[in-house]
């Protein structure tokens, strides 16, 4: 699905096709080099947390780095490649570490691979350094944690340093989870999945502190989809191709509240959003099927205005080549026809951790808890 990142200077578009950035203050852009493979296309692609450094997953199983090289203001549109590599299966999700020395890529299986940014030999054929047993949707960084979400309910939250162990699960959705995202400094977890709710989870403990019902028809199939946050306002979007507004929620340290609505200028379909380094909200929208458009918000947690945005930018934005049916997101194979799998984990899970268990897989975490009671029971 395409969508807008923005940085100190830099808007960047990611769309299917390709990768396409523009400085604000030179008004240079770039696009990454078209594959010789005009079939590929982007499965994912990320920033490092400086955005200095971008990641590319392709439908090949190709991972390309790339890195913004430092030239002193003359040239601040150079970038280089600086790694390919291969990942063993076709992956959905990717993050970088918080140091931006590796970058962690998730598949379609559940397992999650780490890939240094320089260096690394025979990397295709390293064994997962974290495993679900259902389909990863989502992965995060923080200094203590790497945060992974899967199609079963679940976030997982293992060992930055370790990641075979596990610290918590956060357990509590009722469907997939799609999305997750650092909060407070690296102590809580926003999630939203599929049961049309956004979550608030502390990492440390997995305990749930706050949930807010974005969805309240779920026959819709609609799905919340986190997709900025700054300074306390979360801009939630829904994965319909029609939305035509997104809602504006107050984050607290312990709280979730719903605030407003902004309905986008007529015409306008959202598509992405991204908070800029100066408050501004800038929204990727699409308008006559075919073509990219660019909105500007001022937001706070009681009001919103809209500002007139660049005319280079509108116009860098406009030519970027666009077809609609690329960000066709369909959720509906995700979704259960009975859910059972979230009350079975949970009682396991918290009992296990409570325990003090750590293993690689939940499998061989029941295995661990089970032993430890034994012995518990033994000792006694």
């Amino acid at each position: 699905m395409s969508k807008v990142v923005s940085s100190k200077d830099s808007i960047a578009i990611i769309t299917k096709r390709n990768i396409h950035l523009f400085n604000q203050q030179s008004t240079d852009s770039f696009t990454l080099p078209a594959q010789t493979d005009k079939s590929l296309e982007v499965d994912f692609a990320a920033f490092s947390p400086s955005h200095q450094q971008l990641a590319v997953l392709y439908s090949d199983k190709s991972l390309q780095i790339w890195k913004q090289l430092d030239t002193e203001g003359q040239d601040p549109m150079k970038w280089i490649l600086v790694k390919t590599a291969y990942v063993p299966r076709r992956s959905l999700s990717l993050a970088f570490a918080l140091d931006e020395k590796v970058v962690y890529v998730g598949d379609k299986c559940g397992n999650v691979y780490i890939f240094k940014v320089v260096g690394g030999e025979a990397e295709e054929k390293q064994p997962p350094v974290i495993g679900h047993i259902s389909m990863l949707l989502d992965i995060t960084c923080t200094r203590d944690y790497i945060i992974t979400a899967d199609r079963d309910e679940r976030v997982r939250v293992s060992d930055v340093t370790r990641p075979h162990v596990i610290r918590s699960f956060c357990l509590g959705h009722q469907e997939f989870v799609c999305r997750c995202v650092a909060v407070g400094e690296g102590r809580n977890l926003l999630t939203s999945s599929g049961d049309g709710s956004l979550k608030l989870w502390r990492l440390e403990s997995g305990d749930e502190l706050a949930s807010l019902q974005v969805v309240q028809d779920m026959s819709s199939q609609q799905v919340p989809n986190i997709v900025c946050v700054m300074d306390g306002l979360v801009v939630v979007s829904s994965s319909s191709q029609q939305s035509t507004a997104f809602r504006v929620v107050s984050l607290g340290d312990c709280s979730l509240t719903d605030r407003y609505s902004v309905a986008l200028p007529a015409g306008q379909k959202m598509i992405s959003c991204s908070f800029a380094s100066s408050g501004l909200l800038h929204v990727l929208t699409s308008s006559d099927g075919n073509k990219l458009g660019f909105v500007v918000y001022q937001l706070s947690a009681t009001s919103h205005d809209l500002i007139s945005s660049d005319g280079k930018v509108q116009k860098f934005i406009s030519e970027i080549p666009y077809q609609s049916k690329d960000d066709v997101v369909d959720f509906s194979g995700l979704f259960k026809h009975k859910n059972c799998q979230n009350t079975r984990y949970k009682g396991f899970f918290n009992m296990i951790l409570k325990r003090g268990a750590a293993a690689q897989n939940e499998n061989c975490f029941l295995f661990l808890a089970n032993k430890k009671a034994k012995t518990e029971e033994t000792q006694q």
